[in-house]
């Protein structure tokens, strides 16, 4: 509250901070104060905030990782004479400074929200965003666009149960570390064709890459990191709205496709192994 009034320079909008209807909010998981100061966020800050929906809370993300996903979403608007990641940057440090996220205790390179903040995004994004495990429903809604799960709740991570019927799904992504799929690598990588972002990293029975993957034309990220793939196949290649290949810890990766060169989008290719 102090941030969003430090930026209100006139008595009137003081006061219309104190007669917002927000203050008579009726959910008990919801603090008003919190609610009022994401509803005065500039728009393409909301976008970013509320895709924070996927995190788990007490997760801890990385700054750098979070703007790729919102430059592979599309939330981070062109300028001539900047890039895309200043841009996302700028971005991360404005909410940073509201106090919407937090540096991590743990590690200088992360960062968490606060729990209460962490009920605050999917408040918003309740209709569109699906993280398996936590959020107790009996199905997945159709109108998913972003999906992640935790590895703790393996248990529940079966087949994908009712998200084959989530075919506009934007975002597909673990937040922990090693899982297995009980459903077929085919099947995971074939029946999304809108995805804008799929990672499978930390799977640890993905082999083998299928052909279908040249099949999400959409993809503008795709993370790959700690698997046992040894190869891409050239389908690869025909996902030219790429911009991110995240190929990180695959000791047994032996070659690339080889007309990599027509990913002309592609601006982030990593090999980083050992962290």
């Amino acid at each position: 509250m102090g941030s969003l009034l430090h930026s209100k320079s006139s008595i009137s909008e003081w006061e219309n901070v104190l007669k917002s209807e927000i203050w008579e909010l009726e959910d008990n998981d919801l603090i008003p104060a919190l609610a009022l100061s994401y509803n005065h966020l500039p728009s393409h800050l909301k976008r970013c905030f509320a895709y924070c929906a996927l995190f788990p809370k007490d997760y801890e993300f990385d700054k750098n990782c979070l703007i790729q996903l919102w430059i592979a979403e599309n939330f981070v608007q062109f300028h001539n004479h900047k890039s895309t990641e200043d841009i996302g940057e700028q971005y991360f440090d404005d909410l940073l400074s509201r106090s919407f996220f937090q540096q991590s205790n743990k590690y200088k390179t992360c960062f968490v929200m606060h729990d209460l903040l962490n009920d605050l995004p999917k408040y918003v994004c309740e209709d569109i965003c699906f993280r398996l495990g936590v959020d107790k429903t009996k199905g997945i809604p159709k109108t998913t666009r972003y999906f992640t799960f935790a590895t703790n709740h393996v248990e529940y991570f079966d087949g994908f149960g009712s998200i084959h019927d989530v075919e506009r799904l934007h975002t597909f992504m673990p937040t922990d570390w090693s899982w297995h799929c009980k459903m077929s690598i085919d099947d995971l990588f074939s029946k999304f064709k809108f995805l804008r972002v799929l990672s499978v990293s930390n799977c640890s029975n993905l082999t083998k890459v299928p052909d279908s993957v040249g099949d999400l034309k959409h993809l503008r990220s795709l993370d790959l990191s700690n698997t046992h793939i040894e190869r891409l196949p050239e389908s690869t290649c025909s996902l030219y709205n790429l911009q991110i290949l995240k190929l990180n810890n695959c000791p047994l990766l032996k070659e690339l496709p080889s007309n990599l060169h027509k990913l002309t989008n592609l601006r982030r290719l990593e090999f980083i192994y050992g962290y």
